[in-house]
This record gives structure tokens, sequence and C-alpha cells, in this order.
């Protein structure tokens, strides 16, 4: 194990040095709060190693703490993920294919860097492999940094856009708009959410 310390330069930051840090095969991002299953990792590791095309590893994950139950995550899709992202932090990826990306975009102080650099890692092709069972456990905070991201979700989506201009160009015919069409969406669900008496979404 290596401690490193360093000034708070957001979750980013500490992900690439902590990388540039280590010299292993294989990484597996894991937030101070949350837990993983003792078999998350081998099971993981035997995915990518029978199969060269996968770049990317995670599994089913479920909620602890503030709130409980499964983490209904959707099935992965690449288009689908321009909009939003649907990959936990702590998925597992191979080293050289890290190597072969610019790292985690640090200006994402306050979090979706993950979002940002699954499209970094995916946007030249590879495989995205999603294990059946619960390995993933996400402590929920009434007060978490996706939150306070989520303040700032149109900022944030439009420099996801001009971070992979190409990707939204080979799926839409007019990508400048795409976080704008989520934006309207989100807020048209947070009305019909409101006029049943339950919480907007987050």
């Amino acid at each position: 194990f290596k401690f490193i310390i360093q000034k708070n330069a957001g979750p980013a930051a500490a992900r690439n040095n902590a990388i540039k840090n280590t010299s292993g095969k294989y990484i597996l991002p894991l937030d101070a709060d949350d837990k993983i299953s003792k078999d998350y990792i081998g099971l993981a590791v035997k995915v990518l190693e029978a199969s060269p095309n996968v770049k990317l590893v995670y599994c089913e994950a479920e909620l602890f703490f503030k709130a409980k139950g499964i983490w209904k995550l959707k099935d992965f899709s690449l288009k689908e993920m321009l909009y939003e992202n649907m990959i936990f932090c702590s998925a597992l990826y191979r080293r050289s294919d890290y190597n072969s990306t610019s790292g985690y975009d640090e200006r994402f102080r306050k979090g979706r860097e993950d979002w940002d650099f699954w499209l970094r890692l995916l946007k030249s092709g590879g495989e995205v492999v999603k294990l059946p069972d619960v390995h993933f456990y996400y402590r929920k905070h009434k007060k978490a940094r996706t939150k306070s991201a989520n303040k700032n979700i149109e900022g944030i989506r439009k420099l996801i856009y001009e971070n992979h201009k190409e990707l939204y160009n080979d799926f839409f015919d007019n990508p400048i708009n795409i976080y704008h069409q989520h934006a309207f969406y989100k807020t048209k669900y947070n009305i019909l959410r409101k006029l049943t008496f339950r919480k907007p979404i987050e």
C-alpha cells in the first residue's frame, strides 16, 4: 500500500496522482466511503484476461447508509452515455488503456470526472461488461458531491460535449442540443413528480 497526501484538488487530480504512483496491470478506483465485495476484483480481472476487446468491467450495485436497496443502473450503451453516465466510478480497467488517454480531466472538481473518463476510454472502441451480481456498495449521503455536481449539471454537460464532440457527431444529427434536450426532459419529469407529491429527481 502507498499512502499519498496532497492538497485537495478534486477527485480527478487525486485519481491521476494515485495512478501515477502505481505500477499494477489493472486499476479500480474506490472512494473511501464506498465498499466492494471480496470477489469483485477477481471476477472483473477474469473477464479482462479472457477478453482483450473488453475495456471496462463493472457490476450491479447496492445503496446503503441513508438509502438502501438495489441501485438500478441502465445497461451500458455508448449512445445513452452521451446523455447521462450509467457506470459508477469503481469499474475495473487496464492500466495500458488508461495510459492511452490523457487521464481524468482535472477540471471536474465537483464530480462527474468518471463520466468524462469512461467516454475518453471508450471513444476509440472497446466493449463494456457488467457482471450480473452486486459487488459494489455505494454509501448514500444526504449531502454527496454528486448533488453538488448536479447544481452545475449544464456546465458539466457543456464540458463533456466539448471534450467529446466527435462522439456526439457520430451519433447525433444536431449534437449541440443534446444536453439541452436532456435538461428539458428532466425538468418535465420533475414537474410530473411534483404534481404527484413526490420528490424531484436528483
